[in-house]
């Protein structure tokens, strides 16, 4: 098997779980990565035997190293992919891959004209029940897709928080942070067409000042419309909506009323709110994700797609198909999740010369369905879209 030499540029929360899904596949070696924590380093060093170093640009001119995964703060994304395409690296990077449009479609055009691969880290998009969600609506057994629907309650908001994350203006709150993943599935379930967004953000608490919730409507070419709603206020979460799957199923457990916001009350500084968030990097002990399965809806928020002919319900009992004769459930694999899916597509693109699916266009739509209704909100009408496309499969 022929491997991917990658190195991770940023070793916060987003690698320690990405990171996994590399070793799982078999198909990369851990061979540099980058971070301004030494600590993070030197676990990570210790890990995988990894060249290291606090400057990614130290990374990006190593020639040991084949591509990148980016999980930096936002405002580095565009600079520092840039600078791994011009370094000959193919890029994995997260969301929002940009602030704006333009450097989206620079990044993008920039990995064409030089014969690289620029891809999107939107695991839930790939996950085993929004593919198979996509391929009921594409199958055309039940009609064409009519509306789809996506609702997350969680406690964004209070969990320990970097300044970049708590400031609009360097791509903080969840319409930059946790958008790009909602509207990602919606377009990956809807054909990816969208025509025009409109879209309301809640800033509630002055003491967090970005948006904490919101909710955005999306109408595609085809007439098909969508609607996602996203709370972070930590009161109602997600879970609360398994009823007697929480009985049932141990993994998705109890959870302590407005655990979040409290334990964010006994922090008496932002150093001690830094020091938090900074428990959550990566570190030694770091083991494989959970996710895939029945708990899928947890990370991707209950999903109803509504067809002429069915309803398709992605909730606490899995993946339900409900006809006009029948509802019965649909059985998902366990083990396998949208991050699995990010890799192996990152490795058939650089290694089997595959289209993947989460390209860096793909990705620059999305981030125009993020920034169309940040606009929608401030300017309180519809906005259209002009740099949608379908999926690739």
């Amino acid at each position: 098997m022929k491997t991917i030499r990658i190195g991770i540029i940023g070793l916060g929360g987003a690698a320690r779980q990405m990171v996994p899904a590399f070793v799982k596949h078999g198909g990369f070696k851990i061979a540099a990565g980058a971070d301004i924590d030494g600590e993070v380093l030197s676990a990570y060093e210790k890990d995988f035997g990894a060249v290291v170093s606090s400057d990614p640009a130290d990374v990006f001119n190593n020639t040991d190293v084949d591509a990148v995964y980016i999980a930096t703060p936002n405002p580095l994304h565009a600079p520092q992919t840039e600078m791994a395409l011009d370094c000959g690296k193919h890029v994995l990077l997260e969301k929002p891959m940009a602030l704006t449009m333009d450097d989206a479609l620079r990044m993008c055009r920039s990995a064409d004209d030089k014969g690289l691969r620029l891809l999107i880290n939107e695991p839930y998009s790939f996950t085993p029940a929004l593919r198979t969600i996509r391929d009921i609506v594409t199958g055309g057994e039940y009609g064409p897709l009519r509306m789809v629907h996506s609702w997350i309650y969680n406690d964004w908001l209070y969990r320990p928080r970097t300044p970049d994350e708590l400031n609009p203006d360097m791509g903080g709150g969840v319409l930059y942070r946790q958008g790009p993943h909602q509207f990602d599935l919606l377009r990956m379930i809807g054909g990816g067409m969208v025509r025009s967004v409109r879209g309301v953000g809640g800033m509630w608490d002055p003491s967090r000042p970005v948006p904490g919730s919101y909710s955005v409507f999306m109408e595609f070419a085809d007439g098909a419309v969508a609607t996602a709603v996203y709370n972070g206020y930590d009161r109602l979460h997600t879970v609360d909506f398994a009823l007697r799957s929480i009985e049932e199923n141990p993994a998705v457990g109890r959870r302590a009323y407005a655990r979040s916001r409290k334990a964010l009350l006994k922090t008496r500084s932002p150093e001690d709110e830094e020091a938090a968030k900074r428990a959550r990097r990566y570190g030694s002990g770091w083991t494989e994700p959970g996710g895939g399965g029945n708990l899928e809806w947890l990370f991707t928020g209950l999903t109803v797609a509504s067809c002429d002919g069915c309803d398709i319900l992605l909730g606490p009992e899995g993946l339900s198909l409900m006809t006009n004769e029948e509802s019965r459930q649909l059985p998902l694999p366990a083990d396998v999740t949208g991050r699995d899916s990010i890799a192996s597509q990152l490795y058939d693109a650089v290694i089997k010369g595959e289209a993947p699916g989460s390209t860096g266009w793909w990705g620059a739509a999305t981030l125009e369905v993020s920034l169309a209704a940040i606009q929608s909100a401030e300017d309180h009408q519809e906005i259209s879209l002009a740099h949608q496309l379908p999926p690739y499969a």
